[in-house]
């Protein structure tokens, strides 16, 4: 679509015709999860290092941005091709001292594998409350989402959970933001096809000092046959410096999955959180919150993962977003890690927070 209010992440197969140089190309033209539209296009020209001008006038065709001299390109003649040639290509982020605080104790964990939030299968509130966060289309084949193109799901803090890839296998298109690059090294080892990311362009709105996107495709299971997952894109970066400017050329979302993000941050810094989620998301647009209650530990912590209770989100959210309370489980009598940590009770609850419009 050529609309300025259709969503990026379309990725569109197109085969360019022969180019200048006599190579034959063939182009994968994507609109990015950004504003405006990037196209990145490759083939084993473009990536020996030669340009590819076949695919080059494809992609201006498809109404996107050719990546600069230099930049890395994404393409191939099928998704098997497409997956093999996916390769990494990471600069180190530069972060201002704030965020270097925020991020080293969690850099320090992913660093020991101390990784005790992480699950290995999706989320069971997540699977359970899918219909609530994505609603299905009134009628069968019914567009949904910002242009009719289909949901886009925010994960803020994503780590490497899994869900991200659960969701990307129904064909939603999910974008994760993370501060610490272990965490991408390792979702990409552990779930894309190539083992590895590709880093794709951003627009000026979004300092390339502050923030670098790389995408990747899913690995395909084999009881899906040939389907193709969505690709996940994953913005390297410190959460709490995007700003109204940064989320609005990443474009508005639709729904949003906090299980671990909001608990795990220090509790002064909840505001600018709720406050940067806002600004990511679409008017009306859904997020999934999943929080714990519980009392110190016998160290005399109180976290992460952070208590917050039911006041105290409507007070975060006040303005923002209405919350409605899913539901609240018990889980000190479960086998519970906040329990062995010494916790006397510990509940569970879960929201649904829509942004008000």
């Amino acid at each position: 679509s050529n609309s300025p209010q259709a969503p990026d992440f379309l990725l569109t197969f197109a085969a360019a015709e022969p180019s200048n140089d006599r190579r034959p190309s063939t182009m994968l033209a994507a609109q990015s999860i950004l504003r405006p539209r990037v196209a990145f296009a490759t083939t084993s020209a473009a990536l020996s290092g030669a340009r590819s001008f076949g695919a080059r006038a494809a992609a201006r065709k498809a109404g996107a941005f050719w990546p600069s001299w230099g930049q890395v390109a994404l393409g191939g003649a099928s998704a098997a091709c497409l997956a093999a040639l996916l390769t990494n290509a990471r600069n180190p982020l530069l972060l201002d001292d704030a965020a270097q605080v925020n991020l080293k104790p969690w850099e320090a964990r992913w660093n020991k594998n101390m990784l005790g939030w992480h699950l290995k299968n999706p989320n069971p509130i997540l699977v359970k409350y899918l219909d609530v966060l994505l609603p299905p289309p009134a009628k069968e084949g019914e567009p949904v989402g910002a242009g009719g193109l289909g949901y886009r799901v925010l994960f803020p803090l994503c780590g490497k959970t899994v869900d991200m890839v659960w969701l990307a296998r129904q064909g939603y298109r999910v974008v994760g933001i993370e501060g610490v690059e272990q965490a991408i090294v390792e979702f990409a080892s552990e779930h894309s096809a190539s083992k590895t990311t590709v880093k794709v362009m951003m627009p000026p709105e979004i300092s390339p000092d502050d923030f670098t996107m790389h995408a990747m495709i899913p690995t395909v299971k084999a009881d899906e046959g040939e389907k193709m997952p969505q690709p996940i894109m994953l913005l390297l970066g410190d959460f709490f410096g995007i700003g109204e400017k940064e989320a609005a050329a990443l474009v508005p979302f639709d729904a949003c999955l906090d299980r671990g993000s909001m608990v795990a941050i220090k509790p002064e810094l909840r505001q600018q959180y709720i406050k940067t989620l806002h600004h990511l998301m679409a008017p009306g647009g859904r997020v999934l919150l999943v929080t714990t209650e519980h009392d110190k530990f016998a160290d005399g912590s109180i976290g992460p993962p952070h208590e917050i209770t039911e006041n105290d989100l409507k007070k975060l959210a006040e303005g923002l977003f209405e919350v409605k309370q899913l539901e609240r489980t018990n889980h000190i009598d479960m086998e519970d890690t906040l329990k062995r940590r010494g916790a006397t009770y510990h509940y569970e609850a879960a929201y649904l927070l829509t942004k008000k419009k």
